[in-house]
């Protein structure tokens, strides 16, 4: 995206931070994209691409989560776009598994070793980090974006699933199969293969 925005910064107080749920807060009164460092580094590009899409305008959850999607696919650096990828099927699995129970086990099944693992350390980041203190945040966010015209609330961030398929309907893409990248060492992962339900 272009124009000029200030850089993201990573958050002093993370851990602490981790127990509140956020992975990264955008500040409209500074201006500020912050992240939380205390994140697995798989998750460490989206979660910045997602709080600067605030940053560029955009309110709305699921819009900057598509938007992080997107960004992180046009860096030229792979991690990005494994990230961008590792988002956007976290959020279209965990819907699908809401609905579809046996085609998320078959896709589930499709994932490179890599992506079961940065898909566990996650996972374990997230459940070490659950607290009386998370729901309550979770259920003041909630409160927020509903008040700021986000019906679905914590939700809507979800809703970019929608998107997501929206996108995959216009282009009429080819998926890629999981393939290896030699510079990160991680395996890559087309977020659109699980898009094909």
């Amino acid at each position: 995206m272009g124009g000029r925005y200030g850089q993201p910064k990573g958050i002093f107080l993370s851990e602490p931070m981790s127990y509140l749920g956020f992975a990264g807060v955008y500040s409209p009164f500074t201006g500020e994209a912050n992240i939380n460092m205390s994140l697995p580094d798989a998750m460490l590009p989206c979660t910045v691409s997602h709080e600067m899409a605030h940053q560029w305008g955009f309110a709305r959850e699921d819009e900057a989560n598509y938007i992080a999607y997107l960004t992180c696919n046009l860096n030229p650096n792979p991690d990005f776009q494994y990230s961008g990828n590792l988002l956007a099927v976290i959020i279209s699995m965990n819907m699908l598994k809401k609905y579809d129970i046996e085609r998320y086990l078959q896709l589930q099944e499709k994932y490179s070793h890599g992506v079961r693992e940065d898909l566990k350390n996650y996972s374990v980041f997230l459940k070490k980090h659950e607290s009386i203190a998370g729901n309550i945040s979770n259920d003041v966010n909630d409160l927020y974006l509903k008040s700021n015209r986000q019906v679905d609330g914590v939700y809507s961030y979800n809703r970019m699933v929608d998107l997501l398929i929206a996108d995959f309907r216009s282009k009429k893409i080819t998926p890629i199969q999981n393939e290896y990248h030699p510079l990160s060492g991680w395996h890559s992962l087309n977020s659109l293969t699980l898009l094909q339900v």
